[in-house]
């Protein structure tokens, strides 16, 4: 069968994914049955309700994708938690306490808690009260929040129970959060620094240390004594620190008073090795990350004690845990790393620790067990940017969860890169994640048909426990003269018929997209949405029993 919208898509998708037009006009859809066409005018389906605050909650992008514009994109974000807040709020709450949690995701889930605020259903108002302080961690956070409410077309103002919830947790701000977060200037009026929201919310300080601090977000200190505050000592130290040139005074300063970097740059009147020094070594994990360009750059990296310093702190399993650092952050550090020092020579041993960090950042997911395919999508369409920051692809994230996955599996493991078609590539389970990263990241362009590994399969007679795909799931170039002959859906269900009754699917869902490859009902084939490293866990855990993540996320406590 053909369809009306897939032929007008014909010469734009031509162009795009590098495909002649006389072959996508041969396409054959298929006989699927389903009243959904994805963006290709291709059959889809749509997943459950909960499965798609999931995804648009833990695929962290409102940003323009390859298919969708960024208005379009948040449009349908907010209609999926908007249908959710009225039909369970409770679950809502909860989904978005995984996703920032457990997908250490921060943007989406804070518009997710917005929504929340409006829900009229029973109990709602109490689920976002007890949700608000599992979501908002910082004052980042906070002035997100803020953004979403007073900018947004989501609810009418800082008002009811959102202002109350603003209020609270203003009154728990620390000293430490104070200093950090009160240095963030910004041209961006969309943006609401602490100053903004302490101005709008008006919370009543219930004492002096908070009536101190409040009143130094607000007017800041125009006098400082030689005493050292003993309500507030890292905003006195701060303020001693704007009025120093005594290079040692300002040393015992930050690490008398463990002053943030992002404090302690901008109130410096000049910068030097010996401060960068000084603030590198109490940096948290992330920070050290982020600034690593920062300390080649101002000489740090010269003395050898510096690096050994930065090589242990990032290959510290126990850091990392604390930091709950996602693999493609590693990822992006150092491929900046490498990226803006090509005309200086580039630290090895640095380059060895970012990619020890990242084999590390997998080291506490359980094997996989039973035998294995990775179907990783390496089309055109996936080489959108991952996240609304940096210049990380679907494509390179694909790759990270393949060096991983194939880390992880147990028995035999086949891997098959796909667009139309599966690509020839050797992978070796002895190379390290960023080895497979790499030759992932190398492949591209082409449609997607996401049944190309499984007719695969089914032409070899490979059997196979478990097929993971790594995907955005627009399945469509399949069909009647053309490379793939079948839909994902039609392949799996004659490779169930026909090789493996028993198999399993887990199709891990990168973009935002709610395009499902297979109906809601469709037994063992398993969605499952974000990129951290909670998702292979649920592999792990998954390819032996049936819990969803919609179970598990049932399961929160709030």
């Amino acid at each position: 069968m053909q369809n009306d919208k897939f032929e007008n898509n014909l010469n734009q998708t031509a162009v795009a994914e590098g495909i002649s037009k006389e072959t996508l006009e041969n396409l054959d859809l298929g006989v699927i049955e389903t009243p959904f066409v994805n963006k290709e005018g291709a059959p889809t389906f749509r997943r459950e309700l909960a499965e798609q605050v999931i995804q648009v909650l833990t695929t962290n992008t409102l940003e323009n994708t390859f298919y969708v514009g960024k208005d379009e994109l948040k449009e349908d974000t907010v209609r999926v938690l908007e249908k959710m807040k009225n039909k369970d709020p409770e679950f809502l709450a909860k989904a978005l306490v995984f996703a920032r949690n457990e997908g250490y995701l921060q943007k989406v889930p804070t518009m997710g808690l917005a929504v929340l605020s409006t829900s009229d259903a029973r109990g709602g108002k109490e689920f976002f009260k007890k949700a608000f302080n599992k979501i908002i961690q910082t004052p980042d956070n906070l002035s997100e929040f803020v953004r979403v409410v007073k900018k947004e077309n989501i609810r009418k103002g800082l008002g009811g129970v959102a202002l109350n919830s603003v209020k609270e947790w203003l009154k728990n701000i620390s000293g430490y959060q104070a200093v950090k977060y009160s240095a963030t200037s910004t041209n961006n009026r969309e943006k609401f620094t602490l100053r903004d929201i302490l101005k709008l919310a008006r919370p009543k300080p219930e004492n002096k240390e908070m009536e101190e601090r409040f009143g130094w977000i607000v007017n800041g200190w125009k006098e400082v004594g030689e005493q050292e505050s003993p309500t507030n000592p890292q905003i006195w130290a701060l303020e001693k620190i704007k009025r120093s040139e005594n290079n040692e005074e300002i040393i015992d300063l930050i690490e008398r008073a463990k002053l943030p970097w992002e404090a302690v740059i901008p109130a410096v009147k000049k910068m030097n090795p010996e401060i960068w020094e000084s603030l590198m070594r109490q940096m948290p994990y992330m920070a050290l990350l982020r600034n690593i360009n920062n300390f080649s750059k101002n000489g740090l990296l010269e003395k050898d004690e510096n690096v050994e310093y930065i090589v242990s702190k990032l290959t510290s399993q126990r850091e990392l845990e604390k930091a709950k650092v996602l693999p493609f952050r590693l990822y992006t550090a150092w491929k900046a790393y490498q990226s803006k020092n090509k005309d200086n020579s580039v630290d090895s041993r640095i380059v060895n620790a970012l990619e020890t960090a990242l084999e590390n950042s997998f080291v506490n997911i359980p094997e996989i067990k039973g035998s294995l395919a990775i179907g990783s999508d390496v089309s055109g369409s996936m080489s959108m940017q991952v996240s609304d920051k940096g210049d990380t692809s679907c494509r390179e994230i694909c790759g990270v969860f393949t060096g991983a996955l194939l880390k992880k599996s147990k028995d035999k493991t086949h891997v098959l890169p796909f667009e139309t078609v599966v690509k020839k590539e050797n992978f070796l389970a002895s190379d390290s994640i960023l080895t497979n990263t790499e030759k992932i990241a190398r492949m591209g362009g082409g449609g997607t048909a996401v049944g190309a590994p499984i007719e695969h399969l089914l032409k070899k007679k490979i059997k196979v426990d478990n097929f993971i795909g790594i995907t955005d799931n627009e399945d469509w170039a399949y069909g009647r003269d053309y490379f793939s002959r079948y839909s994902f859906l039609e392949a799996w269900r004659e490779y169930k018929k026909t090789i493996n009754p028993k198999a399993k699917a887990f199709l891990i869902t990168l973009a935002p997209y709610r395009d499902a490859v297979a109906p809601q009902n469709e037994k063992d084939v398993h969605f499952i949405y974000g990129w951290n490293e909670s998702v292979l866990k649920y592999i792990s855990q998954n390819s032996e029993d049936k819990n969803s993540q919609v179970e598990k996320i049932k399961n929160i406590k709030l």
